[in-house]
């Protein structure tokens, strides 16, 4: 019963992580699953799921940073993209922050990020939709600032 209760966690372990997607900042480089990055008005780091896109972000800049989802987007090279939306703040001069972006402009209720599903019952269904975004270029759009990554 042990042995069965811990293959059932280990499964369930397995499956969830299976739905990461490697980053990296330039097309040559190894995809991680945390992306460092740094602009003139903010720096920090981010990780990104098929549903999710975590972002922590310490600002730099004198001014505050608005954040809302009329000024947050994620779009790739074709210039498909997507609205992103964690709610409205303001980020005030050398504070951080973590934010968890979703989908604003979802037609249905299984649209995520990426050109992806927000869920996959197997790892095999993802992997087979997921394989288009190799070395693939998407901009984070966050307030004005551009962060570039490619998928791997």
């Amino acid at each position: 019963m042990r042995i069965a209760l811990i293959t059932c966690w280990l499964l369930i372990g397995l499956s969830s992580q299976a739905q990461n997607l490697k980053i990296k900042s330039n097309y040559q480089d190894k995809g991680a699953r945390n992306l460092s990055f740094k602009t003139s008005n903010i720096k920090g780091s981010l990780s990104a799921t098929n549903a999710k896109l975590k972002v922590r972000l310490k600002n730099l800049s004198k001014r505050d940073v608005i954040i809302n989802a009329a000024n947050c987007s994620l779009v790739d090279k074709a210039g498909r993209g997507t609205q992103l939306c964690d709610g409205n703040l303001t980020l005030e001069s050398g504070n951080s922050v973590t934010l968890l972006f979703e989908n604003c402009s979802v037609q249905n209720y299984n649209e995520g990020l990426f050109g992806l599903k927000n869920f996959y019952s197997t790892k095999s269904q993802f992997k087979e939709d997921s394989f288009f975004l190799k070395n693939k270029e998407f901009v984070l759009n966050i307030s004005g600032e551009r962060i570039l990554f490619y998928t791997d």
